[in-house]
């Protein structure tokens, strides 16, 4: 909860909009999210909805992906393909942003949430880890189309209208389903699968992994990296603990 709480801190510290946060609480107690709702007293746009998993919410995610993956990291955890349930868990809601906690976000959020998706359900970045990482990429791309950009799925623009009527969740699993022995990267790797060459891509100043040693080593990224990215230009910064170099 520290970390959603400096998230969203973040958000309304660097927009004038009117900020709704749907925040996906797995056990989180009151006092927790007493602490955190003192944000709305700081920032006057900011404004706080507790989206509380049911058991039938569990259930779902366990019976569907959880008790089912065998090789993908993080498997028991519950809050991470509970992303996928969002769109329905909020069916006024047509148009959201979707983050992980391990974000700061630098700038207007507008410039991302406002972005034409042009008839995409959903927008992504190009994760950083698995695209410059050979070894990574290969075992991905082994039941990931060769053609397709593999997105980070910490950050997705969502048209959550288009995900209802297209019953997207139930669409991941069957994805899910076709590679659960082979994935790497738990929910991120199915919601991959489903959309192969077909969402709207995102520039990486919406979903950068700073410093990730690799990358840092790379010619070729260290080109991209001074030609298209900078302190100034960066709008959410992604904290992907187990990417960076602590040196």
């Amino acid at each position: 909860m520290r970390y959603v709480t400096v998230t969203v801190a973040s958000i309304c510290y660097n927009t004038k909009l009117d900020c709704h946060f749907y925040i996906l609480a797995d056990n989180i107690s009151t006092k927790d999210k007493a602490l955190t709702g003192k944000l709305c007293k700081t920032f006057k746009n900011c404004h706080l909805h507790w989206i509380d998993l049911s058991d039938s919410d569990r259930d779902y995610i366990v019976d569907n992906f959880i008790s089912k993956s065998k090789n993908a990291v993080y498997t028991k955890n519950i809050a991470n393909y509970s992303r996928f349930l969002m769109p329905g868990l909020l069916p006024d809601v047509n148009r959201a942003l979707y983050i992980d906690t391990d974000i700061l976000v630098w700038g207007d959020i507008g410039k991302i949430y406002n972005t034409d998706l042009n008839g995409f359900v959903v927008g992504a970045v190009g994760d950083s880890y698995v695209l410059f990482d050979q070894q990574i990429k290969e075992k991905a791309y082994k039941y990931i189309d060769a053609n397709h950009l593999y997105f980070n799925a910490g950050v997705l623009l969502i048209d959550c209208v288009k995900w209802r009527n297209q019953d997207i969740v139930n669409k991941i699993i069957e994805s899910d389903k076709q590679i659960r022995d082979l994935k790497l990267f738990n929910s991120q790797d199915p919601i991959n699968k489903y959309f192969e060459n077909n969402y709207q891509w995102l520039p990486h100043v919406f979903n950068w992994f700073g410093a990730y040693t690799k990358m840092r080593r790379t010619n070729k990224i260290a080109k991209y990296i001074n030609a298209n990215l900078n302190d100034k230009n960066i709008l959410i910064r992604h904290f992907c603990v187990f990417f960076f170099d602590f040196q």
